[in-house]
């Protein structure tokens, strides 16, 4: 057994994976996944603002959190855009 911690990393054939062997097309399909996903979670934020907003008195401290929430995830997503135009 060895004492390197490169060892841990080692996948199913027992040879080491490097960040370098991932192919540009691993990269795209990872920010793929990646904006899919913060595009799910603004939705999700969408639909709780609407639904904080149709009750009888909406709390005014969840809503200004939602919102915030909302905006740093869209902010994401258009960096994130910005990034992938580049690649």
């Amino acid at each position: 057994m060895s004492d390197r911690i490169g060892d841990l990393d080692a996948g199913p054939s027992g040879r080491r994976r490097r960040s370098s062997d991932l192919s540009i097309l691993d990269w795209r399909e990872a920010l793929n996944k990646f904006a899919y996903r913060l595009t799910q979670l603004h939705q999700r934020l969408d639909e709780q603002i609407r639904a904080e907003m149709k009750r009888r008195a909406p709390d005014a401290l969840n809503l200004l959190r939602l919102k915030r929430l909302r905006l740093r995830v869209k902010d994401r997503l258009h960096a994130h855009s910005g990034q992938q135009q580049l690649a």
